[in-house]
């Protein structure tokens, strides 16, 4: 996988700019990862994010951008979530799905428009 980051963002110790994760294993669906983003009691997106289907470097993939209600800490946090072009194994559990966390501002452009992944 490879893609560009925002060249102003400074790399510092303390400050988390974005973070890659994998998702959804076994019979996970896109929509119901995309979903699920959202499920638990804090409400990270806020009471009513938006999801938007879309396809990213040829493959499926949603954005889940949160709702103006959206909890301050959460500093405009937004989930791009692409399906893998075949699931990758990490410590022996598969995972179907590429996710990565990162301020709105920034998740379709540098990050989703620059992002390929590697064959």
């Amino acid at each position: 996988m490879s893609l560009m980051k925002p060249s102003r963002w400074m790399a510092a110790a303390s400050i988390v700019l974005f973070v890659i994760d994998a998702g959804g294993g076994s019979g996970i669906t896109l929509q119901s990862l995309c979903e699920g983003q959202n499920l638990s009691d804090t409400k990270p997106y806020g009471t009513n994010p938006t999801i938007t289907y879309i396809t990213v470097a040829g493959q499926a993939a949603c954005v889940v951008t949160p709702a103006r209600d959206q909890p301050s800490e959460m500093n405009g946090q937004a989930a791009l979530i692409v399906t893998y072009l075949t699931p990758i194994t990490i410590n022996g559990v598969s995972y179907n799905y590429f996710v990565v966390y990162a301020d709105e501002d920034h998740l379709m452009d540098p990050i989703a428009a620059t992002l390929t992944f590697m064959p």
